[in-house]
């Protein structure tokens, strides 16, 4: 069998690595079995309350950009053209930047689509590279998870503080990095769950061999 057919057949692959069972126990311990078997799901196939969230956060980056600029336009207009500046676009246009920002760091996150340095990566196998996605996301979760709290501390340490020209707090402007925060541990700990289940099946289908 060609490696395309492999590919174009998955349970084939399965069948054949299954006829010698060395194959199978080290197919089963690099994870290619598990690929073949339960291949990443396309945008199109995940649950429904995925694709509603990811297209809210989608939704609200566009309209915090669009917002941003007409409050910078505006801003421009009114201090450069009528000669009368407003007291509040530079506050209100720095915290939707922060804002859009922040929201649109997020969206790389459900693709795994962040500029990554995988040129050690890609010469791991796949156990290799499942493991060192675990790490990976294990850094990045347990940092953000102890930054948290100081977060909502700081957010509340604002609260008297008011945005110039605006009777709204500073807590509401800053809120976006609590927000970047906790969606970075809830999508990087949605993508180590999914690893860690994969390894546990990979581990249970190798003691499956080894009986």
């Amino acid at each position: 069998m060609t490696d395309r057919d492999s590919r174009d057949h998955p349970d084939a692959e399965i069948q054949s690595v299954r006829q010698s069972p060395d194959s199978y126990a080290t197919a089963v311990e690099e994870g290619s079995v598990l690929n073949a078997a339960a291949p990443h799901a396309p945008a199109a196939g995940r649950h429904w309350l995925t694709r509603v969230i990811q297209g809210a956060e989608s939704v609200l980056s566009a309209v915090s950009f669009i917002c941003m600029f007409l409050v910078i336009v505006l801003g421009v207009f009114f201090r450069y053209f009528l000669n009368a500046p407003l007291t509040w676009t530079v506050a209100v246009a720095s915290s939707l930047f922060i804002w859009t920002t922040m929201i649109t760091a997020g969206l790389p996150h459900w693709d795994d689509e962040h500029i990554q340095f995988d040129l050690v990566y890609l010469k791991l196998g796949n156990a290799g590279q499942r493991w060192a996605r675990i790490v990976g996301n294990l850094i990045i979760i347990v940092p953000a998870l102890l930054v948290i709290p100081a977060s909502f501390q700081y957010l509340d340490f604002l609260r008297p503080q008011k945005l110039s020209g605006l009777d709204v707090s500073l807590t509401w402007a800053f809120a976006g990095i609590a927000y970047f925060y906790v969606t970075t541990v809830l999508h990087r700990g949605r993508l180590l769950i999914k690893d860690v289940a994969d390894l546990y099946r990979s581990l249970r289908g190798r003691a499956e061999v080894s009986s």
